[in-house]
């Protein structure tokens, strides 16, 4: 199966012919074509109250980036930058469940892969796949350039990535998927006992502890989470990171249909993440 890099490189050979330097007319940067919902989410730019991608804000200084100039100038920071962002985009898939859709093949005989979903994100934001993936491929939305998503879920299918879906595969592709080494295990090892003292099933418990990583995913620029932590009334799930807190109602968690944090959500769906 061809590598994780080879996915990026592919990407970046479709968006920009590999360029670090472009910059598109619709103000889409570098190798990767990245606008300004893409560049908050990964923490290089802070959101300037509009919808378009004019730069007009300020740049966070991550890896020394301070302007459009310095980010179009570093390969490293755009390598960083796109890393970051489908992390977080991860983060979203996990959060609307359309990871449990991995393995199976939607009505216009595209097969859903980690790797496709990470890029009908990049073209579309996660709001877009969630419409295409969910409507069993029926809501085929294009971006400014007539680009169908199902086009980018099909032609980026297939690839390495560095994320698992959170549930079985299906049809001939079924498999465990790392039974043994599943990441809901340290979010389980802090929050179960509250939530078996509240009547929680094992199941229930495992949905909740992955819908929680799913969040840890979306919010990764806050950092690592230092601890789990279930509230006294076992409602909510608060992560701990270094100066911040994310929250996650249970009952979100359990019905596997939380959206990432309004904020995010709102960057992810409001304007493409890949236009170009």
């Amino acid at each position: 199966m061809p590598t994780y890099n080879e996915f990026l490189e592919k990407v970046a050979a479709k968006e920009s012919g590999g360029r670090y330097d472009i910059a598109n007319s619709l103000g889409y940067l570098g190798k990767y074509q990245m606008g300004e919902p893409a560049l908050i989410d990964s923490g290089y730019y802070q959101k300037d109250g509009t919808r378009k991608n004019d730069w007009a804000g300020t740049w966070t200084g991550k890896d020394g980036v301070r302007s459009k100039d310095d980010f179009l100038g570093s390969p490293t920071a755009q390598e960083h930058a796109v890393s970051d962002y489908m992390k977080v985009q991860w983060g979203y898939i996990r959060h609307y469940g359309l990871d449990k859709h991995v393995g199976q093949t939607l009505s216009d005989g595209v097969k859903i892969t980690e790797s496709g979903l990470l890029a009908g994100a990049h073209l579309l934001g996660v709001g877009g796949l969630k419409d295409y993936v969910t409507s069993n491929g029926k809501i085929d939305g294009k971006d400014g350039n007539g680009t169908p998503i199902s086009s980018y879920v099909k032609k980026f299918g297939d690839y390495e990535t560095p994320f698992e879906p959170r549930v079985e595969k299906t049809g001939s592709d079924k498999t465990a998927s790392n039974v043994g080494n599943e990441a809901w295990h340290r979010v389980a090892d802090q929050i179960s006992p509250g939530l078996k003292a509240r009547g929680f099933s094992d199941e229930q418990i495992r949905t909740i502890s992955e819908s929680t990583l799913g969040l840890e995913a979306a919010n990764v620029q806050r950092g690592p989470v230092e601890r789990y932590l279930l509230s006294k009334d076992g409602q909510t799930i608060a992560l701990k990171h270094d100066g911040a807190i994310s929250e996650l109602k249970v009952s979100d968690a359990l019905s596997r249909t939380t959206a990432p944090p309004q904020e995010a959500a709102e960057r992810s769906m409001e304007v493409p993440a890949m236009t170009r």
